[in-house]
């Protein structure tokens, strides 16, 4: 029912009280009674309809979202990516890499080894700075002891001639030290691989290190007083002290010694 309906309504009642009086008061009283009524159930109704309508868009929606979901694809699990194995170019692009690099440290080893020699030679502060500039960037060759579990180490004892064993625990690999007749602990290195002694060649293994990691083995361990380079020829001496002065930062990866560093 409109605004404007209700109030015809209502000046219905209002003539029947007019025109009839007091007597008709109570017939007046009965036609609003069944206008409020009707009121209230249009209402009731409207507010049915309504409701009736939701529950109906309601699922309306609902049934669009299950088709919805129906119709949309099925995720797809993408596979993790698996590593294609290098091609003969690549693999001859690595090793031309490889070869240069190696090149490139044997020449500044050799540089270092001529600078360490007329270090020796002039004794003088000038030159001595010289030789740490050119060592800072430098890569010496370190002699290693390899170190195993007994029972590992029982296995390749045990082993047959040409038969080839793989250790079950970690390796690790030790720098070799020297000890002087006074009891003083070095660390050798070598600048090139011609200054290592024939003899010790084959005794050890063999792994090029970046001269800071040589020198922070060196703080690291109190025993060790000092880091030599070349030391049976003219040899350059760096104590504790000075190496702790003069070490650069080294790399968190580029701490830990491993088999991997090997090289022939």
């Amino acid at each position: 029912m409109g605004f404007f309906d209700f109030f015809k309504k209502k000046n219905k009642s209002e003539e029947i009280e007019e025109t009839q009086g007091a007597d008709s008061q109570a017939a007046a009283r009965e036609i609003a009674a069944d206008e409020e009524s009707e009121v209230s159930s249009a209402a009731e109704e409207t507010v049915q309809e309504a409701v009736e309508t939701a529950e109906e868009k309601a699922d309306e929606a609902a049934e669009d979202v299950h088709a919805a979901e129906a119709e949309a694809p099925a995720p797809q699990t993408v596979p993790n990516p698996v590593r294609q194995p290098l091609t003969p170019e690549q693999q001859a692009e690595l090793k031309k890499k490889r070869e240069e690099e190696e090149r490139k440290r044997e020449e500044e080893g050799k540089v270092l080894s001529f600078l360490i020699d007329r270090h020796n030679d002039q004794r003088s502060a000038e030159s001595l700075q010289t030789c740490i500039k050119a060592l800072s960037t430098s890569w010496l060759w370190v002699p290693m002891r390899m170190q195993m579990s007994n029972e590992d180490a029982e296995a390749i004892r045990n082993a047959g001639k040409g038969v080839k064993v793989r250790p079950k625990d970690p390796v690790k690999l030790r720098p070799e030290l020297l000890k002087n007749k006074e009891g003083r602990v070095f660390m050798p290195t070598f600048a090139t691989k011609e200054e290592v002694p024939e003899d010790m060649r084959k005794r050890f293994v063999w792994v090029q290190m970046p001269s800071g990691q040589c020198g922070l083995y060196v703080l690291q361990n109190q025993q060790v007083g000092a880091l030599i380079v070349n030391p049976f020829s003219k040899g350059l001496v760096l104590q504790r002290e000075l190496l702790s002065k003069i070490l650069k930062p080294v790399n968190q990866e580029q701490k830990e010694i491993t088999p991997d560093a090997i090289t022939s």
